[in-house]
């Protein structure tokens, strides 16, 4: 879904269909890498943290009350 949204949004009548898709999927996979470093480093801090079982069940409770809290939020 999201590459047929970037691709009828941002391609340019210039250019190819296959240099059109060829730079989206540059800037894509440009764009997804430090965002997955980020992700994978703010996993790694987290983990370093929840070293007890105490700490690891409140921070799953946390997690689990927020989902929660935004299931709600749908609907009002």
């Amino acid at each position: 879904m999201i590459a047929v949204g970037a691709i009828s949004a941002f391609s340019s009548l210039e250019l190819s269909p296959l240099a059109n898709a060829l730079m989206i999927a540059m800037v894509f996979g440009a764009m997804a890498f430090p965002c997955s470093a980020l992700w994978a480093g703010f996993g790694t801090a987290i983990g370093r943290l929840l070293k007890s079982d105490r700490t690891l069940r409140a921070f799953n409770l946390c997690l689990g009350a927020l989902t929660a809290l935004s299931v709600v939020l749908i609907f009002v």
